[in-house]
């Protein structure tokens, strides 16, 4: 049977590199059976700016050569503040990623800590 999984963490920095080689990770595969990452999800824990949030496919290798890297998913975030913090965005994604293989996000513009991104994934069993 298989496990369900989260993972999560909250960006700071904008990555301008537009490779993947910037992201931050977000969860990795099962080393032997891989993982199905159901959905992401992005929520505003504060006021934050407007910007774009990159979702990246990593091989499995060194997350700093471009080459490891694939981009899978871009949305617009829209600012929020005051009485609109706590909004999130769902990424619905059903995906099934081999063994080894890395979710990371960039960021387009700089967050002041109160985006949260969380990963909802299960390994796969023999």
């Amino acid at each position: 049977m298989a496990t369900q999984r989260i993972t999560w963490s909250r960006p700071i920095a904008a990555d301008a590199s537009k490779d993947g080689t910037g992201g931050t990770l977000i969860m990795v595969a099962d080393a032997v059976f891989g993982s199905i990452v159901s959905f992401v999800r992005v929520i505003s824990a504060g006021s934050t700016a407007a910007g774009v949030f990159n979702l990246w496919i990593n091989n499995g290798s060194m997350m700093g050569n471009e080459k490891n890297n694939t981009l899978f998913e871009s949305i617009d975030i829209p600012a929020c503040s005051g009485g609109s913090a706590n909004r999130h965005i769902d990424i619905p994604l059903d995906l099934e990623l081999p063994p080894g293989y890395k979710l990371t996000y960039s960021l387009g513009s700089a967050s002041d800590g109160f985006l949260h991104v969380t990963a909802i994934f299960k390994d796969k069993v023999a």
